[in-house]
C-alpha cells in the first residue's frame, strides 16, 4: 500500500511538471527591435519617424507580426529566418512637452487569433527640432 501511495503521487508530480513545462508561451520579445526614432526632414511639418525591425527567429511561417505605435498599426508576415525593416511616422506638432514618450505594442497572431502581446514605450527628446 505504501508503495502505491508513493508510485502515485510520483506520477501525479510527473504530470504536474510536464504540464507547467508544456504550457508556457512562446516570449516573442526579441523578434522586434526599434531601430531608430529621428526628425524628419520636412520644414513644413514637425514630424518623427520611427524605424523598427521584425526577425521571425522561429520555425512557424503562418505567424502575423504587429506593430501598432500610438494607436497606428502595421501587420506582417515574416518567413523564419527572414528580417523585414519599416517605418512610421509620427506627426508631433507643436509639442508641451519636448520629452515625447508613445505606446508601442508587439503582436504576434495566428489565425487571426493573439498567441502574444507586449506594451512598451518609446521616447524622445525632440528639443532639437525647436531650437
Amino acid at each position: 500500500m505504501k508503495y502505491k501511495i508513493m508510485g502515485l503521487a510520483a506520477t501525479v508530480a510527473l504530470l504536474v511538471g510536464l504540464l507547467i513545462g508544456c504550457s508556457g508561451a512562446t516570449d516573442y520579445t526579441d523578434y522586434f527591435c526599434i531601430q531608430s526614432i529621428a526628425p524628419v526632414d520636412d520644414q513644413a511639418q514637425s514630424q518623427i519617424e520611427v524605424t523598427y525591425s521584425i526577425e521571425n527567429l522561429g520555425k512557424k511561417d503562418n505567424l502575423v507580426f504587429s506593430v501598432t505605435i500610438n494607436g497606428e498599426s502595421k501587420p506582417y508576415s515574416v518567413m523564419p529566418g527572414e528580417v523585414l525593416e519599416d517605418s512610421m511616422i509620427i506627426d508631433i506638432g507643436r509639442p508641451d512637452s519636448y520629452q515625447l514618450e508613445y505606446p508601442v505594442q508587439y503582436e504576434v497572431k495566428r489565425n487571426e487569433k493573439s498567441l502574444w502581446t507586449k506594451d512598451d514605450t518609446i521616447s524622445y527628446d525632440c528639443t532639437g527640432m525647436f531650437f
